[in-house]
């Protein structure tokens, strides 16, 4: 059972930064969940008015989460500064989510965030991690998408 006031610390910090009815987030007891989970549980944020989705990976047992941390960027959107994962952290998930289950979603984020004009991409990382995660073939069909 979730407890109320341990519910209540999760909603406020979320909702204070992606307000409602501009953010679409999920209930605070799925968050909750999801944060607590030994592997730490996926879930998004949406921008209502663009479409945009973040997605949100709270756990630091995850492969990378360290490195992720030390190389993390500020990100501004309109008015409001925050902390996100370096995009070669998020190609990594995406890689993981496209072996797991398929389907060109995954392909094209990843064929996006390499697209992004300006980005400071670091393809070497990521061909190093993907073996180490399991993930060699993978990287390999994303790039020929890209």
């Amino acid at each position: 059972m979730i407890q109320p006031a341990a519910a209540q610390r999760i909603r406020h910090p979320l909702s204070a930064i992606f307000p409602s009815p501009k953010y679409d987030l999920p209930p605070e007891e799925v968050v909750f969940i999801e944060i607590h989970r030994p592997t730490g549980g996926p879930f998004n944020v949406i921008h209502i008015p663009t479409g945009q989705k973040a997605d949100c990976y709270p756990s630091t047992a995850l492969p990378f989460f360290r490195w992720a941390m030390d190389h993390r960027r500020r990100v501004r959107i309109q008015d409001c500064d925050f902390w996100g994962a370096p995009p070669e952290y998020v190609v990594l998930w995406k890689l993981e989510f496209y072996r797991e289950g398929g389907g060109d979603k995954h392909l094209r984020d990843i064929r996006g965030i390499l697209a992004v004009p300006g980005e400071d991409f670091d393809r070497g990382f990521v061909a190093n991690a993907a073996p180490m995660l399991g993930l060699h073939e993978t990287w390999q069909i994303a790039e020929r998408y890209a």
